[in-house]
């Protein structure tokens, strides 16, 4: 009786262990254009259920633009992939158990739309009126280096 006890246990713990395999995903991370790989890319894993998906997990790329994430469970899930510049990229994928490791193989990027240049301009109030007291903003006159005091005033 001892023995069977044992040995029930014995195989609910393999199962248990087995069931809980730790699966990986790896890939690669290239430019579209040059194919030269992008370091640092941002990886982000989501189990995928339905029309609904939950962030699991997420690596960056190395210099070479590999990444790998571990410690996933059997099931449907979506890479995005994301670079400064670059339009996101997203790729679906399923693991299996008895699978450790799944090669999503190379993700290209194509890059989006660069932005011109933001000029932002202001107005510095050159005399401010606080209750009764008239308050002279110094910086707003120009005056070339090395001007005194009195220049200042006479700019006033």
């Amino acid at each position: 009786m001892k023995r069977i006890a044992t040995l029930l246990a014995f195989l609910a713990t393999s199962a248990t262990v087995l069931l809980a395999q730790n699966l990986s995903v790896k890939g690669t991370v290239y430019d579209f254009d040059s194919a030269e790989p992008l370091y640092p890319a941002n990886v982000q894993i989501s189990q995928v259920s339905g029309t609904d998906s939950t962030f699991v997990g997420g690596a960056s790329t190395e210099e070479d633009g590999t990444f790998v994430v571990n410690n996933l469970k059997a099931g449907n899930y979506v890479a995005r992939v994301s670079y400064i510049g670059y339009d996101d990229a997203f790729k679906n994928f399923t693991l299996r158990s008895g699978t450790a490791m799944t090669d999503l193989g190379k993700i290209t990027m194509r890059g989006g739309q660069m932005l011109d240049e933001v000029a932002i301009s202001a107005v510095v109030a050159k005399v401010q009126m606080i209750n009764d007291t008239v308050m002279f903003n110094s910086a707003a006159y120009k005056l070339p280096e090395g001007s005194s005091v009195e220049d200042l005033i006479r700019k006033l």
